[in-house]
């Protein structure tokens, strides 16, 4: 019997779909009667799906899309919250709640994708004549459902019914004949927060200019399933996923290609992107090229490139050019393009010193916010040497057109509340290229760069913000050590908070101090590359330390890269000089030196990677060598190593060696 109240009857249709449930249920739930309360969820997800079929016939498909959406997935996704639940078998006191009611409706809903609509209302007919005044468990219409549609719905029932989760997808789609008629290749994976494997059927759309075609391919976990569908016909525009909200998920993630930094240098420009999936092996990629956004793009790769960045070395300066990337599988199948980006190569003086950047925030001078003259001397102090002054609050962000003049850069950030580094990554990076030097020290700054501008240019892959309490010092082996002023901080502070550590880090300089018992003692707290110039990275500001320590690291710092009035001095004092160019590279260099002696005999080129291991020695007999205007001899590197190897992308050192003396050391970059 089914019993309502009253008060749903009202005229305006508001309690409709509260009636149509408890009306399925002379069919779903008395009729056919759940054998045990373990099956109740074949009585009231028949009933709840019943209102959106209710609606469907009602309003029409998209009303009933919305109502799934809303009124089913969504609601039974908020109730659960990031619990999971089991449909079958509730435990006591949990039969009649979403995970019996709007979870396996969702079920039903994907079985009709599944089977097509015809085939899914022939199993409900179909099951409740077999059943008709009867008891059932789940079984029982898994049986039907089979018979019925011919299908192995095993893994479908195991997945959804008899355990845990709901799956979020992964997908990525690649384009055969794009102009002509089009093949796809779209490539699913799922994820769930429990230990159930979803293989789930999903409806794409295929949209063309003027229709939609929609197809169903199949996904899988931990490697993404692979459907080839097409050709179709001329027109393709794109590929949607689920566009009717079909499937009960925690959301889709579409995987595409994004150029992550475009970094214009000295007629070249360097282009990093995105692997487009860790879980899914291209080919590789092209890089196409246009001196206008609109087009034509062109193939500037001779050759599929295997590496995520590219040295473009066929550029002028002053004309501006735009790039967009694809990913390539199976020799004709094209990824969307990335975004498109542009740059214009420049030449770089670097020939005015030292540019100091203020950052910081003006703050009333109290501990922990200073003014900006305190922080003004407080530099003026520590750097011990001439240079350019730039306050970020009265200028903005600093232009190319002023940053390219400086061999050095000094970036500094003292306060907590404001961080702008992050609208500067592409100058800076252009900078990096360009050779010039660049240290940065700053509260937070570290979260506010990019990850992939500190992998890119710091070979580090994980940085973590210490909140804690804890910093009173930071420790090197090759610098000052450096401990903490308390006196700059608030009263309640006692140590220094925030402190951005690098745990993967192998180009370390400094290490993190804390108080006793720290369990952040001895983690990474700086870290520092060489290509043409040097880049230093702080997870810590300076201006919080005292000013004897900073002073001495800042002294050590700037002799070790020359920035002591003239360029290079310690190589011009003893007459020798060692370059290599171009730099970056790809995938040859020409390594210059010169040498007081009249040949380069008992002379050796060692290249070691960044790990310090040997790679290659470059034969120094007088025979092998060129002249180099200025500097005496040049020898070229093909980028192979002593098994003549191609080596990977990356920073690599170069030493010149006379005898057992080492006289000079450089590191350049290797892009493929």
């Amino acid at each position: 019997m089914t019993t309502m109240t009253t008060g749903w009857i009202t005229g305006n249709h508001y309690y409709e779909t509260g009636i149509a449930h408890e009306l399925a249920h002379q069919w779903f739930g008395n009729c056919l009667t759940p054998l045990t309360w373990a099956d109740v969820w074949l009585s009231e997800g028949f009933a709840v799906y019943s209102e959106a079929l209710y609606v469907e016939q009602w309003q029409g498909f998209a009303a009933m899309v919305n109502y799934m959406i809303v009124s089913i997935q969504n609601y039974y996704k908020n109730w659960a919250g990031s619990q999971s639940y089991i449909v079958y078998d509730p435990p006591p006191g949990s039969y009649f709640t979403p995970a019996t009611y709007q979870k396996p409706a969702s079920v039903l809903h994907m079985l009709r994708l599944m089977t097509g609509n015809e085939v899914f209302f022939d199993i409900l007919q179909t099951y409740f004549l077999e059943y008709y005044n009867g008891n059932v468990i789940t079984t029982d219409f898994r049986e039907i459902c089979e018979q019925v549609s011919g299908l192995d719905l095993e893994q479908f029932f195991q997945q959804w019914i008899f355990e845990p989760g709901i799956p979020s997808f992964e997908y990525t789609y690649f384009v055969k004949d794009y102009n002509t008629n089009p093949e796809i290749l779209i490539c699913v994976k799922t994820t769930s927060n429990t230990n159930t494997d979803f293989y789930q059927p999903v409806p794409f759309h295929i949209n063309y200019r003027t229709r939609t075609d929609s197809i169903i391919v199949d996904s899988a976990p931990d490697i993404p399933a692979e459907t080839i569908v097409g050709p179709f016909p001329p027109g393709f525009e794109e590929v949607e996923f689920d566009p009717n909200s079909w499937i009960l998920s925690r959301g889709d993630t579409f995987k595409f290609m994004e150029i992550t930094g475009v970094y214009s240098a000295d007629n070249i420009v360097v282009i990093y992107w995105n692997e487009l999936w860790e879980d899914f092996e291209v080919d590789g990629y092209n890089l196409y090229r246009s001196e206008s956004y609109y087009g034509p793009y062109e193939i500037i790769n001779s050759e599929l490139i295997a590496e995520n960045s590219f040295l473009d070395d066929t550029v002028t300066n002053g004309t501006t050019y735009f790039y967009k990337v694809n990913a390539v599988k199976y020799d004709d199948y094209e990824s969307p393009f990335s975004y498109i980006v542009e740059a214009m190569p420049m030449n770089f003086p670097l020939d005015q010193g030292i540019l100091v950047i203020d950052e910081t925030k003006d703050g009333p001078g109290i501990p922990g916010n200073p003014t900006d003259e305190m922080v003004d001397e407080f530099y003026q102090d520590v750097m011990n040497c001439e240079f350019t002054s730039y306050d970020y609050a009265d200028d903005g962000i600093p232009s190319l057109d002023v940053i390219k003049n400086y061999s050095t850069i000094v970036w500094h950030d003292d306060d907590l509340s404001e961080n702008f580094i992050g609208d500067n990554i592409n100058n800076l990076g252009c900078y990096l290229i360009s050779g010039g030097n660049l240290i940065i020290s700053g509260w937070k700054t570290v979260t506010e760069i990019p990850d992939f501008f500190i992998s890119d240019f710091l070979d580090c892959f994980q940085t973590e913000i210490v909140s804690a309490f804890e910093c009173i010092s930071v420790f090197s082996d090759d610098y000052a050590d450096l401990d903490v002023n308390l006196e700059k901080l608030p009263s309640a502070f006692n140590a220094l908070p925030y402190i951005s550590i690098f745990p993967d880090a192998e180009n370390d300089i400094y290490f993190y101090g804390g108080l006793a018992g720290s369990q952040y003692e001895g983690e990474i707290t700086a870290i520092k590359s060489q290509l043409d110039g040097t880049f230093v990275l702080l997870g810590f500001p300076l201006y919080y330390f005292y000013e004897d320590g900073v002073t001495g690291f800042f002294d050590q710092l700037l002799d070790e890269i020359g920035e002591t009035g003239t360029e290079n001095y310690e190589l011009q004092i003893t007459n020798y000089k060692l370059r290599n160019y171009p730099n970056p590279f790809n995938p040859t260099t020409t390594i210059s030196f010169n040498l007081t002696t009249e040949s380069p005999e008992s002379t050796e080129l060692i290249i070691y990677n960044l790990k310090g291991q040997k790679i290659r020695i470059l034969e120094c007999e007088e025979s092998l060598f060129t002249k180099a205007e200025g500097l005496g001899y040049s020898i070229s590197w093909n980028g192979k190593d002593d098994k003549n190897q191609p080596v990977g992308s990356g920073i690599y050192f170069y030493k010149l060696m006379i005898g057992n003396e080492e006289i000079a050391c450089k590191k350049m970059l290797l892009l493929k």
